[in-house]
């Protein structure tokens, strides 16, 4: 963690031409009775691209914020202010998350201001490509995306052979042992749809096996992240048992270590359901869902001693596992099973991703950063349009209250549709009452079918002292698909709060909430 420390002095406005309003692109600003000064040693200009957390101490006698931009102009997720506001004498801290690309920098700029804009200024930022342990960046392989497109995102097409999708980056899912394999759902208007389809499902060495080109020396503990389900919820005379195993040369297959498998839009996922002697990784059930049951995931490692190298492949096996059916007494040959939107590899680590440092100090009336919270699938990550996948019922804190759905994810919280989130009374107000601040990251969940229109987020009073000024405008901040995998920070004042004072998050739609902040 880098530290440094940036003075402001109110005084007179003065015009400035610049991509920020007001904002100076200089180290140090005079004129008239104000001074902006900045050390020259200030530089976010080599920002690490696996992140990073730069902070600084900011002096003033006002009211200041700092905003932090992309290169577009239009804020950027990946720079977290905490606190984005203050008066006098303050610490501020710029969390960097890491950069998607293992081989693109990315730039933006942060902007240090007097609430009225007369003096500010402006710290460009840029941030190198990440490194990935794995040997290749975390990528997600759509068997169709109709509309838009998204960070890493490969798709391709079926072969004439009829027995393999091959991916425009030369990774593949080829079937083995069963029938032909046709594809459904191309068309659609919809972000992720596509399904390939396949029976004949009697043949011994019936399988799906994906192969991923290696695009550096790969090894450790890695996720393979995919879709499968039987084709309806009567006709599922298929394989009951699936074995998932790896292989580095499509000849030699090995183990799993761990299965992680979503049954349910309420389920937390079930770990290591591989049996004991590793014959079946997991049991296919017999529904249609593909939002709600879908998502499996394998955890396998491939050992540092014999890492595979660059130019080399990756094969993940998905395999019957036994003849007993999902559902009758024999296999039928014309039944389906469907291997659905795609598949993902990507390190596997176990932990919130979505951090914050939370601010401290005399002005801090209450902070969560919902870090604790480790179940479900991360609905930001590259695997995130299998949308309906969400964590366990969030167990809050004491103090804090639900009502209605509220789950966890990995380091934030999800609101469903009636879902409240109440936070504990303010008690460092005491009875005197005072006007406070209330920060928060959102983002709206959006569907396959980009209904992301009139929903929003509000803050209320819930219990004593207090009133809202005005809820958060949220004109214009998500209206494309875009929109809705990129954290927003949303602001709103309360008067008049005291100890008794309890702030409620409610919402239309369905949003993910993180980092709540009041300060005073």
């Amino acid at each position: 963690m880098k530290r440094y420390f940036i003075g402001i002095f109110p005084a007179a406005a003065m015009a400035a031409a610049t991509l920020l309003p007001g904002c100076e692109n200089e180290n140090n600003v005079t004129g008239g009775k104000a001074n902006i000064s900045v050390p020259s040693q200030v530089a976010l200009d080599d920002i690490a691209g696996d992140g990073e957390i730069r902070t600084f101490d900011v002096e003033s006698d006002g009211y200041w914020s700092v905003i932090a931009t992309g290169a577009d102009g239009d804020a950027a997720p990946w720079i977290s202010v905490e606190p984005a506001q203050g008066i006098g004498d303050g610490s501020v801290a710029l969390s960097f998350a890491k950069n998607p690309s293992n081989n693109v920098s990315r730039s933006g700029q942060v902007c240090v201001q007097l609430r009225d804009e007369s003096k500010n200024v402006l710290l460009p930022v840029v941030q190198g490509a990440a490194s990935y342990p794995t040997g290749f960046q975390p990528f997600v392989h759509l068997i169709e995306f109709a509309k838009g497109d998204i960070v890493n995102c490969v798709s391709g097409r079926v072969n004439e052979a009829k027995n393999a999708f091959l991916f425009n980056d030369g990774a593949s899912i080829a079937l083995t042992g069963a029938g032909d394999m046709t594809v459904a759902g191309l068309t659609a208007d919809r972000y992720y749809i596509g399904v390939l389809r396949a029976s004949g499902w009697d043949a011994e060495n019936a399988a799906w096996t994906v192969a991923v080109p290696v695009t550096g020396e790969l090894s450790g503990t890695l996720s393979f992240g995919f879709g499968m389900l039987t084709n309806s919820s009567s006709l599922c005379a298929v394989p009951r048992d699936w074995k998932v195993e790896w292989s580095a040369d499509n000849a030699t297959w090995h183990d799993i270590d761990a299965f992680y498998a979503w049954n349910g839009k309420n389920a937390c996922p079930a770990e290591s359901s591989v049996s004991a002697d590793k014959s079946v990784s997991f049991a296919l059930l017999p529904n249609i869902n593909a939002d709600a049951y879908n998502h499996r995931q394998a955890v396998f490692t491939v050992p540092a001693s014999a890492p595979l190298a660059k130019g080399s492949t990756l094969y993940v096996r998905v395999a019957k596992a036994g003849d007993t059916p999902v559902k009758g007494t024999a296999i039928d040959p014309s039944h389906i099973v469907r291997f659905t939107f795609g598949c993902c590899v990507s390190q596997f680590e176990k932990k919130a991703y979505h951090t914050t440092t939370m601010p401290v100090g005399e002005q801090v009336v209450l902070a969560q950063g919902f870090d604790d919270c480790l179940s479900g699938l991360d609905y930001m990550s590259d695997i995130g349009h299998l949308a309906y996948v969400t964590g366990a019922a969030y167990d809050a804190p004491e103090g804090w209250s639900v009502s209605g759905t509220v789950t966890a994810s990995i380091g934030y919280v999800r609101l469903a549709a009636k879902g409240v989130l109440t936070t504990p009374a303010l008690a460092s107000l005491g009875t005197t009452p005072t006007d406070i601040v209330v920060s928060f990251k959102a983002v709206v969940r959006c569907s396959s079918t980009d209904a992301i229109d009139k929903k929003e987020i509000t803050v209320q009073v819930a219990e004593g002292d207090g009133t809202v000024e005005a809820q958060p405008d949220m004109t214009g901040e998500f209206s494309k698909r875009d929109d809705c995998f990129a954290w927003r920070t949303f602001t709103v004042r309360v008067t008049g709060a005291t100890a008794s004072t309890r702030l409620a998050f409610s919402n239309t739609g369905q949003w993910f909430l993180d980092d709540v902040v009041v300060t005073k």
